[in-house]
Parts: structure tokens; C-alpha cells; sequence
């Protein structure tokens, strides 16, 4: 199953981001362009380390994070979570 956190309060003007992080790059590549069809912007990426580095640079901007189920996605998930406890 995947790991997904509840999407943060966004103020008004402002646009959250979706993370989504799978290991087969088909799977982020239809992902992100149906999430971004529908109006949202996404940082999509097959690389949890790419991911990782991308949500420390900019942690607030992010309301929802969606990883595979795999080890590396635990891990993902759980220093994600240390960035960002909320």
C-alpha cells in the first residue's frame, strides 16, 4: 500500500504541491500528468533520493506525499515525516 499524509491547509493564492515517488517511471509518468490535468502541480519522480532532496529544499510547499509500498519508499516516507512531522 502506498504511504499518503493528509493534504496541508493551503492559504489562499497559494498552490500545493503532490510528491509522488514510484519505482517504475511509466507509473510516475501517468501519474503526474493525470495529477496535473487536473490542476495540481506535482514533483514526480521514480528517484527517492531526487524526492528527498527536493522536499528539504522546499518542505512547506508540499501537502501530500505518495510513495510505493517498498523498502525505499519506508524510508522515504519516514525521513520525510523527520523534515516534516506535521
Amino acid at each position: 500500500p502506498a504511504e499518503t499524509r493528509e493534504p496541508a491547509a493551503a492559504t489562499a493564492g497559494e498552490r500545493a504541491t503532490v510528491l509522488f515517488v514510484d519505482s517504475e517511471e511509466a507509473v510516475v509518468e501517468l501519474v503526474q500528468d493525470f495529477l496535473r490535468g487536473h490542476g495540481l502541480d506535482v514533483f514526480a519522480t521514480w528517484d527517492t533520493a531526487a524526492a528527498l532532496e527536493e522536499f528539504r529544499r522546499r518542505p512547506q510547499d508540499f501537502a501530500l506525499a505518495v510513495t510505493e509500498g517498498r523498502q525505499n519508499a519506508a524510508d522515504l516516507a519516514h525521513a520525510l515525516r523527520e523534515i516534516r512531522p506535521e
